[in-house]
């Protein structure tokens, strides 16, 4: 009883989140004390997040207030929380890491999670845990299988579903069958994808079609009712993926394994014991000709990009009031991609770039973090992690068919070679938490996040041509350090919810990605630097319910970027949004729409040549049903923009050859239907 007390305290302390299910306020997330992973606010099923289907784990959370997702394409959404994106962010699927094929992030990690295979999804916005790595100073998305224990006797559980979403004419189908006594279970699932390019507001199209299939085999061991041995394997397949740009990606492929072992009861000294390893391999393939029609010239970049590692925990209960959480963990990552060119589809061959010249980055972080009750209304997190980094590209002394190396590159834009860089980086958090009477908790957090620079930040080699100019990472770039504040509340009294945070963030080697030197042929070269920055901003939610049926929401976020270097303002960062939410709902059905406005974004920095340009605001109306047929069957019928606006989100991508930015429309109105059935 002390220890779930204790858990239930601990939760009430945790970051301020937009209420993640559209439709209802999501109750309490009781977590037991003995499980090695924090509570949190913002932890739903996939199926709450988003009404509407979704192409990828990225499209879904942009359903979430205060989360943005850029496009370069139908799938491959990147998110953007508190105007930080790509590894400003930590991205976990069942507990390991996956690194993209795609220098520019064609296939970011979100694009290799299929929503309807996941159980459960945790948003955490800002700085909150030490547990999940070094970085996320953004923020920290998890994906999630939970296989429930099966009871004496019980029969074999599925679930079946599909979508279909008029604009694209996209196809969805998913299943999920497990079968096990209370010792094991074994469960397989599968998904299958496919869309042709959508259109736009004004019916122009946009290069988005794709096909995805994605299968996994979970075999579990649970010998008793605190132990669980998982062994997981995934296999993920990509075919004919259109994008805007100069290239588009005929394969895109991930084959995964991962063991983990949790013991909910004392091990040792350790009152819990969790142990997770995984290994993830990506091959990406890239061209500019096996599906688009006579490219001046021919050019296919092959990449490899493998993640691998683990992380040990173990917690303690020093008495009744406090939780301690002890681990190491550690992230391998190999990548390599290299672009060839030629005079024809038949020959190929020519090596124009390294542009990942076999990169290898290692990274060994060792942390703790304690919860500690201090009172019936006070209570105190303080973690605290340290971080070994170590990144070298092991062929950027090779030259290229023109006789140009990596190294040429860096020395020619930095003055530097790619000699092997190492890093000694601590952070840590102090989080209070206090209750304000029964009604109001608030909270205070102070956290210093350091976040390395990745391989294309540190490495990118890609060289010019007539068309476009050098894209060439900093070798010597240093990482970025996160100084943040944040504070906020949650007032909940019968059927009235407001929840409020305010953070700043100051941050020290933010790495800018800038407009470099012009080339001869009037070419500008893309470039990473450091610059000092500050983010500061907040988010909003307030959710009330009217009667017995109805139940209106109102959330807002917004985020201010400051290049302070240089006096301008910092790139890339999405204006204010809101949104308005409004549903009835009844045992058996349930009706409602939204409203999303955004503003006009005119702090912009065109020089840096990643915006673009000013973009003006827009609001998009969605509506959504759903109807209960008979128990354990439930139909979505919805439209996406009802007005069928044309319209692109702020937040620019990066063309996969060159490294220029890139702004795609969003997709027109699209008529869509969701059938779920669990037996």
């Amino acid at each position: 009883m002390q220890k779930r007390a204790l858990a239930t305290a601990v939760l009430s302390t945790l970051a301020v989140q937009p209420v993640l299910a559209q439709d209802e306020v999501l109750p309490a997330t009781v977590v037991e004390a003995t499980r090695i992973t924090p509570p949190s606010l913002g932890t739903a099923a996939p199926e709450d997040l988003s009404e509407a289907p979704a192409a990828d784990g990225g499209e879904m959370l942009r359903s979430v207030p205060g989360v943005w997702g850029s496009r370069l394409g139908g799938a491959g959404i990147d998110p953007t929380v508190r105007g930080q994106d790509e590894t400003q962010l930590n991205v976990l699927t069942d507990g390991g890491y996956t690194h993209g094929g795609c220098p520019s992030r064609m296939d970011p990690p979100t694009s290799y999670a299929v929503p309807e295979t996941f159980d459960e999804v945790e948003v955490i916005q800002g700085s909150q845990t030490v547990l999940y790595g070094g970085g996320g100073s953004g923020g920290t998305m998890r994906f999630e299988r939970d296989t429930e224990r099966f009871a004496e006797g019980e029969g074999p559980r599925a679930e079946v579903g599909g979508a279909y979403r008029s604009n694209g004419d996209a196809k969805e189908g998913y299943a999920d069958v497990a079968a096990g006594t209370p010792t094991g279970y074994a469960r397989l699932i599968g998904s299958y994808s496919d869309a042709d390019s959508y259109e736009d507001g004004d019916g122009n199209e946009v290069r988005s079609a794709y096909t995805h299939r994605d299968g996994n085999v979970l075999l579990g061991y649970t010998p008793d009712e605190d132990t669980t041995l998982e062994l997981g394997a995934e296999a993920f397949r990509g075919e004919d993926i259109l994008y805007a740009g100069m290239m588009d990606a005929p394969e895109s492929e991930k084959d995964g394994a991962r063991l983990s072992f949790e013991r909910e009861a004392p091990v040792g000294g350790l009152d819990g014991l969790k142990v997770e390893t995984y290994y993830n391999d990506v091959h990406h393939l890239m061209d500019n000709y096996s599906l688009r029609d006579d490219p001046m010239m021919f050019m296919r970049t092959p990449s490899d990009s493998t993640t691998y590692g683990g992380r040990v925990l173990g917690e303690v209960f020093a008495g009744a009031s406090s939780h301690w959480t002890v681990g190491v963990d550690y992230q391998g990552r190999d990548r390599e991609a290299i672009r060839y060119q030629g005079m024809s589809a038949d020959n190929v061959s020519a090596v124009q770039s390294l542009m990942w010249p076999d990169v290898r980055h290692e990274q060994l972080g060792v942390f703790t973090q304690v919860d500690q009750e201090l009172g019936e209304a006070d209570r105190l997190r303080v973690g605290l992690r340290y971080d070994r980094v170590t990144a070298d590209a092991n062929r950027a002394d090779e030259a290229t068919a023109s006789g140009t190396s990596p190294d040429n590159l860096y020395q020619r834009h930095y003055g530097t070679t790619a000699d092997e860089q190492t890093e000694d980086n601590v952070g840590g958090l102090i989080r209070y938490g206090h209750d304000f009477g029964d009604a109001v908790t608030g909270f205070a957090t102070l956290s210093r996040t350091l976040r390395t620079a990745d391989e294309t930040e540190r490495f990118i080699a890609s060289e010019r041509t007539g068309m476009m100019g050098d894209w060439v990472g900093n070798p010597e770039i240093d990482p970025e350090q996160h100084h943040q504040a944040e504070l906020g509340l949650v007032w909940e009294r019968a059927a009235t919810r407001l929840e409020a945070s305010a953070y700043y963030n100051d941050v020290t080697d933010y790495i800018l990605v800038d407009r470099g030197a012009e080339d001869p042929n009037g070419n500008h070269a893309t470039i990473h630097r450091n610059v000092d920055a500050t983010l500061v901003g907040g988010e909003v939610s307030a959710e009330q319910g009217f009667g017995k049926h109805w139940t209106a929401r109102l959330t807002g976020a917004y985020v201010h970027g400051e290049n302070d270097t240089d006096g301008e303002a910092l790139t890339q960062i999405p204006p204010l949004e809101g949104t308005l939410r409004l549903a009835y709902e009844r045992p058996a059905f349930r009706l409602g729409g939204e409203v999303r406005a955004v503003d006009r974004q005119d702090r912009v920095d065109l020089e840096s040549g990643q915006d673009l340009q000013e973009t003006p605001g827009y609001a998009v109306v969605n509506l959504f049903s759903r109807v209960r047929l008979r128990e354990g069957i439930k139909l979505r019928l919805g439209v996406d923009n009802l007005l069928d606006k044309t319209y692109a989100t702020h937040i620019n991508r990066q063309d996969s050859t060159s490294g220029e930015a890139i702004l795609v429309n969003e997709p027109g109105r699209s008529v869509w239907a969701r059938l779920e059935a669990a037996f």
